[in-house]
């Protein structure tokens, strides 16, 4: 039976995870707006959807073009630093994300 993990042991772990930088690094180094911007469940909810509806609308088109692989792109790196600053944020009573760890 798999442990459950605690928030603070999913911060610990993924605070500093380079692989939550994958995609944020390679189109948003040094650009902090995204980061800042992010402030609530919803914002998070909306690069998601985002991420999400790309997907969905790049699934139905062959070939994908340069462009299309780097709005996809942009999408995960949106969403991987909504992400980032939910988990780097999770112990701040002034921010207004309602996480925990089941979701």
């Amino acid at each position: 039976m798999e442990k459950e993990l605690t928030l603070r042991e999913i911060r610990d772990r993924y605070q500093y995870d380079k692989t939550l930088r994958k995609y944020s690094d390679r189109h948003y180094f040094k650009d902090h707006s995204i980061f800042g911007n992010v402030n609530s469940n919803n914002d998070v909810k909306r690069h998601r959807n985002y991420l999400v509806n790309s997907l969905e609308t790049y699934k139905s088109i062959s070939p994908l073009v340069q462009d299309d692989i780097k709005d996809i792109e942009q999408a995960m790196a949106r969403y991987e630093i909504a992400v980032r600053k939910v988990i780097s944020t999770f112990d701040n009573p002034n921010t207004n994300f309602d996480y925990n760890a089941k979701n």
